[in-house]
């Protein structure tokens, strides 16, 4: 069952910047349910923090599984998936922050872009708080959206902000310099290439439309455009080109198959600039052509 108290704070985003590390809240949420939720596997373009601040919980990011208690938390990162319940007679209770964090290209500070690349290899854990920080700010964040409007913060507004930016920048550096536990059962699990690469081709596959590049994905993953060809190499023995293109053919397939529309116009629904490009791309990927499909 998902969870029928939940308190949505923000109405709009908020933009903060640190160290040219932009930061956009986009929800600032607490789950306050007595009954026991369970929200299945989902996924979201940015990052999710969350914090547990009573009871217990069992979560599952992408192919690891933990354990949560009050006091601890453990960060979402883009397009990875993720599922959280609450443990029997203990109803976890929570607060999440949703952001994107970014740096424009070529601005990012060699300090920030350290950060940024530490958190990208350590998001897969749960992480203690740190001498009750992170339970303070949370408890001021509460009071300060409970009692004023997100239309007007007026008076509130640098609070809100202020504490905001040390939350989750408290939360981005407590992961760089501790050590994250997980529940042993996912030990053997634990590549960090297999998650990173899970994580590009979910992007792909959210994307598949849009002309997304091997340089947009560098920025957002925190790698070097080689290092994701590399990773997608190992992992999925594909480059990032030729999973962007069997991402959009497995998409016309489907939609081949299930729809009557018109091949050209499903050329342009799965990403391809033109029916002759959807054709090409079958022919290398050794597909059948686009008709073979729709006959069967």
């Amino acid at each position: 069952m998902l969870p029928q108290k939940n308190v949505y704070y923000l109405n709009s985003e908020i933009k903060l910047q640190f160290e040219n590390m932009l930061i956009r809240i986009t929800r600032f949420t607490r789950i306050d349910d007595d009954s026991a939720w369970d929200i299945p596997a989902h996924a979201h373009k940015n990052y999710e923090l969350h914090y547990i601040y009573e009871g217990q919980g069992k979560i599952t990011l992408g192919n690891n599984a933990f354990t949560v208690a009050a006091g601890q938390f453990y960060i979402c990162p883009p397009y990875i998936d993720h599922s959280q319940a609450t443990l029997t007679g203990h109803v976890m209770k929570e607060y999440c922050i949703e952001c994107d964090i970014a740096c424009p290209k070529d601005e990012c500070s060699e300090e920030a872009n350290t950060l940024l690349q530490t958190v990208a290899r350590s998001l897969y854990y749960c992480y203690n708080e740190q001498h009750g920080f992170l339970k303070y700010n949370f408890d001021l964040l509460d009071r300060l959206f409970r009692d004023t409007s997100a239309q007007a913060l007026s008076g509130t507004d640098f609070m809100t902000k202020s504490t905001l930016l040390s939350t989750v920048m408290g939360m981005l550096t407590f992961v760089q310099i501790e050590n994250g536990s997980q529940d042993d059962q996912t030990l053997d699990r634990n590549d960090i290439n297999y998650k990173r690469a899970s994580a590009i081709l979910n992007y792909l596959e959210a994307n598949y439309k849009k002309d997304v590049t091997l340089a947009e994905c560098a920025r957002i993953f925190a790698l070097s455009e080689k290092q994701i060809n590399r990773i997608l190499k190992k992992v999925f023995d594909n480059t990032f080109h030729a999973l962007k293109v069997q991402t959009r053919a497995n998409v016309a397939v489907r939609l081949i198959q299930t729809t009557e529309d018109p091949l050209e116009f499903i050329a342009g629904e799965a990403g391809f600039s033109g029916y002759r490009q959807m054709i090409r791309s079958f022919k290398t990927l050794g597909l059948d052509s686009p008709t073979s499909y729709r006959r069967k």
